[in-house]
């Protein structure tokens, strides 16, 4: 707590005697013109006169001070007097998974103008509320001080109007991809959010194109079972027509030698061999049709198969070409709700620029 007189609420509110009586030893000497003690009625409130010895003007209670820090440190600055408002503004948005909280440092300028005080010519401070002081500096001599920034219920009034003109003038912009469902941070550049668009993108790539081929892979897999399959078959119709082929061409090649060495031309013997012989033929010919069969299985499987991968890869390219356009960004601005706009200090800030 700081209090600029101790003690002086048990004699009630000083007059304008008693004040210069007090500070009488601490006033810089006035030129021998200037009169020693202004009784006229017309004469300067002392509030609106610049101190001097580096203190500042005597502010009745409910009225907080604060000095801003000289951007030169050394000599003696001249104060101008302002209304500093310091406020945390936040923004939050659930959909766009947004919450974000911004500290803001306003000073505007007061006057003894039918508006005294206007926000919307505020300046913006870069500063940190624990940068600013409590006490001026050595030497420091103040301009005028406008009635109106003397009278504490004013400052009410004017935390008020900060409050709403905060809610109207603050705002963030930012960038949203729809695709990704990506929302860019306050103050974070496009090309830096294009950049994580981009990863998001190829990540969602990756899955999708995971996705499609964890889809074909059962087909793929049946087919190579069928693939499998069809060419065990033909290996096995293809031995069995080897083998018959050869017996037959034995049984054929019996029968002949037989019927050309034999005593009797015909016999039944020699017409039992040709009669084997010729179904041994036919069971040739037979055997050579299941091959064939076969074969066509598997030539069957591989166009199914191929067709599959070919099925499958048109998929995977349609997936690359939509994530490779160019990313679509939209524009988003936010504004603090209701509530969302915290007034942390209003005072009187002597600015030493």
């Amino acid at each position: 707590f700081h209090t600029r007189w101790t003690l002086s609420y048990l004699r009630g509110p000083l007059s304008r005697d008693q004040i210069r009586l007090l500070m009488g030893e601490r006033a810089r000497p006035r030129p021998a013109t200037a009169p020693a003690v202004a009784t006229s009625a017309k004469s300067p409130s002392p509030m609106r006169e610049p101190a001097s010895g580096g203190q500042a003007p005597v502010l009745p209670p409910g009225i907080q001070q604060v000095f801003l820090p000289a951007a030169t440190p050394g000599g003696a600055p001249v104060y101008s007097p302002g209304v500093l408002g310091s406020a945390r503004v936040s923004f939050s948005d659930p959909k766009l998974g947004v919450d974000v909280s911004r500290d803001v440092v306003y000073l505007a300028s007061v006057s003894d103008a039918a508006v005294a005080l206007d926000w919307t010519g505020a300046q913006a401070l870069d500063i940190d509320v624990a940068s600013l002081r409590n006490a001026p500096d050595p030497g420091a001599s103040f301009e005028p001080l406008p009635a109106s920034a003397a009278q504490p219920r004013n400052y009410a009034t004017w935390q008020k109007a900060f409050a709403r003109w905060l809610a109207q003038e603050q705002k963030i912009e930012l960038l949203r991809h729809r695709e990704t469902g990506l929302t860019s941070r306050p103050d974070e550049p496009e090309r830096d959010f294009r950049i994580r668009v981009q990863d998001a993108a190829r990540t969602a790539r990756d899955r999708a194109v995971e996705q499609v081929r964890e889809k074909y892979a059962s087909k793929q897999a049946a087919f190579v079972e069928k693939l499998r399959r069809a060419e065990a078959t033909v290996g096995r119709e293809s031995e069995q027509a080897s083998q018959q082929k050869l017996q037959t061409a034995v049984s054929l090649g019996a029968t002949l030698f037989g019927a050309l060495l034999g005593r009797k031309v015909v016999s039944a013997g020699t017409l039992g061999r040709a009669t084997t012989a010729v179904r041994g033929v036919g069971r040739s010919m037979k055997e050579s049709t299941d091959v064939q069969r076969a074969s066509e299985t598997v030539g069957a499987v591989k166009a199914q198969q191929q067709q599959l991968e070919a099925q499958m890869q048109e998929e995977t390219r349609g997936i690359a070409a939509a994530f490779e356009r160019p990313a679509e960004l939209e524009q988003l601005t936010l504004a603090p709700r209701r509530g969302q706009v915290s007034v942390q200090l209003i005072a009187l800030g002597w600015d030493p620029e």
